[in-house]
């Protein structure tokens, strides 16, 4: 494969492999030269002469064809027809013999926003665009021109700890089920000056205008008072005239168009257009939505969509008191090169009023080296910067026996001594309740996790494996085992997720109430001093599966869990987690929930839950939760704080009003073929407020998620609030019976 760069012929690849293995040495088959070549229309299909043990059983093509002057389309089909056997995920893909060794390489997964039409089963027809990858771009630097390759498939350990001796491989395995077939698309360009990623996704894709649209440098927050100013670039990737049409939208949080416009356009070869949208609109609090198309020649259309949140500058500084946490910072560009600047995720987070940050662990064995040392005192150092503890995670399998918890408790001893300047929480393992006898792990791992700080870092604090939801047998069996005792704060994760935090209908499975309660129940009957309970995964994922949540109510249940799990009693909650995607991987998946908890996107372009925590650190940070209110009503929730100053702000909301995917899942017809009524996320889901009227001596001012306030006016020693499943924060109510219990 070559390329003409300034005038001159340039060489690129010099041939493209595939191989295939049964298990990490048995070989299964490999590419051995060119079978046979048929061209038809100006396209090539290549079949290829295989070699090894199953060449027999497979078969390998390439249908090469030339997109446009600049792109060559390779499309790739493996098939494999032999006795099942499972393939070698990790070595089975194609090799690319490239012209000159590679002197850097960068990978970024290209987003496109689609909307819902029902064509897949989990999708809510209607509902908003959700972001799904197009192309996995990966550029390799060959000193005299950059190679672009665009996969159709995302690889995140492509280039893997920026390997450049890795670049050449292209991961494209076989399934381990039958029919055993994979197919990949490769899209093969040289990068001109000038052309961004944008542009070769255009490309490829056979468009005549690419598009690009964002909130321009640094991350998409603005504060109150600045423009709005979100850009959007257009360029024609042809080489004739083209025209086309840019229609735009931007929505508040409230439903009000705040600016658009319908520009046509007219765009001479390898030219771009570059427009501020919304400049002259000054920020208000709250969250900003931008909808909008790009149609072209040939009647195709993108869509575009971006969020810009709007929240005051934050001042910086540690709060270990703070109860506000998160699960996961999920930023490691050095390992994963297309994963976000973890400085640009800290910043966000701290804009936040972020305190807690779960995560940071340590290799355990005896033999730690000065560097893993220094650079875990560089990112704790980083994240302090931004006001921001640590509580470490370290990640640690099951001891099998007693001896191996003696090496265990000894490996971790060794290593607490290189890494107690981290935090006084430590917390070893993850989970562990799933596959694993209580007993067993309070004997082989929690105990000797126990010895060995008590020996060596006795003002440490020893927390247990977060248990993956609170089960009652598994948590007699705990307790029975001597596990309070051993612990100083104790960490759970209790899912229940797609339903309210609120929600009970006397089954005691996957809900908050019962796990949560049970936590408490064995807490207070716990030896002196009882253990803290911190919940270090929270969760009320959004996403497009149907039965997932939509961004508003996700951003409800965010407060309105925080606030039930303060009013329990909790000591800390790290919401699961900050950005969309895995710790692995930056790229949005859509038909798998894992990927879906962020309160911002993969990209760090902020969902309105990003803004609702916001707005609820500021108005509790450093007060003390009293109880529940009573509102005369049990589906009415009201939580009062208590400031220093004596004032107190309560957070009120309603759980008459349900959503569509809070439902018992018993009996399963109950649930079967529900979803969520689709909206857009600026349109307003709750219907039907209850009004109170409650004790105030005078004016009240009312909150609501995104941070705005107004004044109610008290007639004859009254206020009256419309309340809805959305919180809002009162200032100024008169008393009212305060419990401790929350149910």
């Amino acid at each position: 494969m070559w390329a003409v760069i300034k005038g001159k012929l340039v060489g690129l690849v010099d041939g493209m492999n595939y191989s295939a293995s049964f298990g990490e040495r048995e070989e299964a088959f490999r590419t051995d030269g060119v079978e046979t070549v048929e061209g038809v229309n100006g396209a090539w299909t290549i079949r290829y002469r295989l070699a090894g043990p199953a060449a027999s059983s497979a078969r390998v093509t390439c249908r090469a064809e030339t997109v446009g002057r600049q792109c060559l389309r390779l499309s790739w089909t493996i098939e494999y027809a032999g006795p099942q056997r499972s393939f070698f995920y990790w070595s089975d893909g194609l090799r690319l013999r490239l012209t000159h060794e590679p002197l850097s390489a960068r990978s970024r997964p290209l987003v496109r926003w689609v909307r819902p039409t029902g064509r897949y089963e989990w999708e809510v027809p209607g509902d908003t665009p959700y972001p799904v990858v197009e192309r996995q771009l990966r550029e390799i630097n060959l000193g005299s021109v950059r190679l672009i390759l665009l996969t159709s498939w995302y690889d995140p350990d492509w280039f893997y700890g920026r390997a450049l001796g890795t670049v050449g491989f292209l991961r494209l395995s076989l399934p381990q089920q039958a029919p055993q077939k994979a197919v990949g698309v490769v899209e093969v360009l040289a990068a001109p000056e000038g052309v961004s990623d944008e542009d070769f996704l255009a490309l490829a894709a056979g468009e005549s205008l690419s598009v690009a649209v964002g909130a321009g440098e640094g991350v998409p927050v603005r504060s109150p008072g600045q423009p709005l100013a979100l850009i959007a670039r257009v360029a024609n990737v042809t080489a004739s005239h083209q025209k086309g049409r840019l229609r735009w939208s931007i929505y508040d949080y409230y439903g009000r168009r705040v600016a658009g416009g319908d520009v046509p356009l007219s765009l001479p070869a390898g030219r771009d257009r570059t427009a501020k949208l919304a400049e002259g609109v000054a920020a208000r609090r709250g969250i900003y939505f931008l909808a909008g198309e790009v149609s072209m020649a040939g009647g195709k259309r993108r869509l575009l969509r971006a969020t810009v949140a709007c929240l005051p500058p934050r001042r910086i500084r540690l709060a270990e008191t703070s109860p506000f946490g998160m699960a996961a910072l999920s930023c490691d560009p050095h390992t994963y090169p297309d994963q976000p600047d973890p400085e640009a995720a800290l910043a966000m987070m701290a804009r936040i009023g972020v305190h807690w940050l779960r995560g940071f662990g340590f290799r355990i064995a005896a033999d730690i080296r000065p560097d893993e040392v220094q650079k875990a005192r560089e990112r704790l150092a980083q994240v302090n910067r931004w006001g921001i503890s640590v509580h470490v995670q370290c990640g640690h399998g099951m001891p099998e026996d007693e001896t191996g918890a003696e090496v265990f408790k000894r490996d971790l001893a060794a290593a607490l001594e290189h890494f107690k300047f981290l935090s006084r929480y430590i917390e070893v393992g993850n989970e562990v309740n799933f596959g694993t006898r209580a007993g067993d792990y309070v004997r082989l791992m929690l105990q000797p996790q126990h010895q060995a700080m008590r020996e060596v870092f006795p003002e440490g604090r020893v927390m247990n494996a977060g248990l993956g939801g609170v089960a009652a047998d598994w948590w007699g069996e705990f307790v029975a085992a001597g596990g309070l005792r051993l612990v100083d704060a104790l960490s759970v994760h209790p899912g229940h997720f797609p339903r309210a935090p609120e929600f009970w209908e006397g089954w005691d499975g996957w809900v908050l109430r019962p796990q949560m309660l049970r936590v408490f129940d064995g807490v207070a009957a716990a030896p002196a001093p009882a253990p803290e309970v911190w919940v270090t995964e929270a969760y009320s994922p959004s996403g497009p599966i149907r039965s997932l949540l939509d961004l508003r109510t996700a951003a409800d249940y965010l407060v309105r869990e925080y606030c039930v799990l303060l009013a329990l009693g909790v000591r800390v909650i790290e919401w699961y987690q900050f950005r969309d995607g895995t710790w692995y991987s930056a790229a949005p998946k859509p038909d798998d929930v894992e990927y879906n908890f962020g309160i911002v996107y993969a990209d760090l372009s902020p969902k309105p839950q990003y803004v609702a925590y916001g707005v609820m650190t500021e108005q509790l940070e450093g007060a003390e939760c009293l109880g529940r209110l009573d509102l005369d009503g049990e589906d009415l929730y009201g939580i009062r704080f208590r400031h220093r100053d004596g004032t107190f702000v309560d957070v009120l909301w309603s759980y008459r009003e349900r959503h569509e995917c809070d439902l018992a899942w018993w009996p399963p017809e109950q649930f079967a073929g529900k979803h969520r009524t689709p909206a857009e996320p600026w349109v307003e889901r709750w219907k039907t407020p209850v009004e109170v009227s409650l004790p105030a001596s005078g004016a009240v001012t009312l909150t609501d998620l995104m941070g705005n306030s107004r004044r109610l006016e008290a007639t004859d020693g009254r206020v009256r609030l419309s309340l809805t499943g959305s919180p809002v924060y009162v200032r100024g109510l008169g008393d009212l019976p305060v419990s401790r219990r929350v149910w």
